[in-house]
């Protein structure tokens, strides 16, 4: 008599549960993943920020370097470089006097570069010298090794104002 009891108990089953697999992630699987995503990061990350810094310092150099060109074409054409700020802007990159010159390749006079061009001219009402710097606007990623770059009608490179001596990170 047990043995037909046993045919005809009724068995628990929880709906919908029958015949499946279960499917998704255990919380192990995600931990490790999300471990091995934090290490990745941890060490790409500074990688990605200091390729950055150097493609700003490359931008900085190459924006200094035309503005040298344009002041050399200059002094050659007139006998002098430009005698204000305003002169630098308007002469030689056909601005508006007083604007903003930055290291935008494509448009110096556009807001997209991410270093302003400050011209210094030499004394007189006919400058034979002068001092450019390439200072950071905010959208530059900050570089505590190369905060401001600069040359000066000497073609000296400038590192905060003062000449580069040996080779710099900076003018590589």
């Amino acid at each position: 008599m047990s043995s037909s009891l046993a045919k005809h108990r009724p068995t628990l089953r929880i709906a919908g549960s029958a015949g499946r697999r279960h499917r998704g992630f255990t919380l192990i699987e995600l931990l490790s993943v999300l471990a091995v995503v934090a290490i990745l990061t941890a060490i790409a990350y500074p990688s990605y920020q200091s390729q950055i810094r150097k493609a700003q310092r490359t931008e900085a150099r190459v924006a200094l370097m035309e503005a040298a060109q344009r002041l050399e074409r200059q002094m050659t054409q007139n006998g002098a470089f430009p005698a204000t700020a305003a002169d630098f802007a308007t002469r030689l990159y056909g601005a508006a006097a007083g604007a903003e010159i930055t290291s935008s390749p494509d448009d110096p006079t556009s807001n997209r570069g991410r270093f302003t061009l400050v011209y210094t001219a030499g004394a007189g009402a006919r400058p034979v010298d002068y001092t450019l710097q390439a200072q950071p606007r905010t959208i530059a990623i900050a570089d505590s090794d190369c905060p401001n770059f600069g040359l000066d009608s000497r073609g000296r490179r400038l590192v905060n104002n003062a000449p580069v001596t040996g080779t710099s990170v900076c003018w590589r």
